[in-house]
C-alpha cells in the first residue's frame, strides 16, 4: 500500500461504542472500516496496549468520549487488516492473539500477505455498491486463511520438532 496516515479512533456515546480504522485523516469520511458492539471498548484498549509495546501507536487526541491515535506507517496496513478480521467476529481474543503472534514475527513474511486482503477489500468496495458486502466477504475469507495458516504452521512445527528429536 502507498504511504498514508493511519488512524485508530474510538467513539463512545450512551447508545454505542465504535472503533474505526481510517486512512488519510481522522474524520468520519476517512473511515475505511468501522466496528461497533458491546466488546469494542475492550478491543480498542487491547489493540492500543499491544501496539504501544511495539512503539506502533501515538495518541493524537483523547477525551472522555473520543480517542484518536495515529498508527506507525509500517503497521497501518496490518492493523487495517486486523480490524477487517474482526468484522463479524465472535472471538475477539483469538484474533488479538494472532495479531500478537504476527507482531512477534512468529509467521515470517505473512504480514505482507495479510495486507493484500485489505487491498482486495478496498478494490472490491470500489466496484460494489454495497461496501459492507465486500468487506464481509474478504473478512470471511481472511478468517479461513488465518485458521489454515495457524493449523498448518502448528503441524509443520510439530513435524520439525519430531524430526529433530528422532533423527
Amino acid at each position: 500500500m502507498n504511504k498514508h496516515s493511519y488512524y485508530l479512533i474510538y467513539w463512545e456515546s450512551p447508545k454505542a461504542h465504535k472503533v474505526s480504522f481510517n486512512i488519510g485523516g481522522d474524520s468520519k469520511e476517512s473511515a475505511l472500516i468501522t466496528l461497533q458492539g458491546k466488546n469494542i471498548k475492550r478491543v480498542f484498549i487491547n489493540t492500543v496496549r499491544l501496539l504501544s509495546r511495539y512503539g506502533g501507536i501515538i495518541p493524537v487526541e483523547t477525551s472522555d468520549h473520543k480517542k484518536i491515535y495515529t498508527i506507525r506507517e509500517d503497521l497501518g496496513p496490518l492493523i487495517g487488516t486486523y480490524i477487517l478480521l474482526l468484522r463479524r467476529a465472535r472471538n475477539y481474543d483469538k484474533w488479538h492473539r494472532f495479531l500478537e503472534r504476527i507482531l512477534n514475527e512468529e509467521f515470517p513474511g505473512v504480514a505482507t500477505v495479510l495486507t493484500s486482503f485489505l487491498e482486495t477489500a478496498i478494490e472490491l468496495s470500489k466496484t460494489w455498491a454495497e461496501t459492507g458486502k465486500a468487506f464481509d466477504i474478504v473478512s470471511s475469507t481472511l478468517k479461513h486463511f488465518v485458521n489454515s495458516l495457524e493449523k498448518n504452521f502448528s503441524n509443520s512445527l510439530q513435524r520439525d520438532l519430531e524430526s529433530k528429536r528422532y533423527p
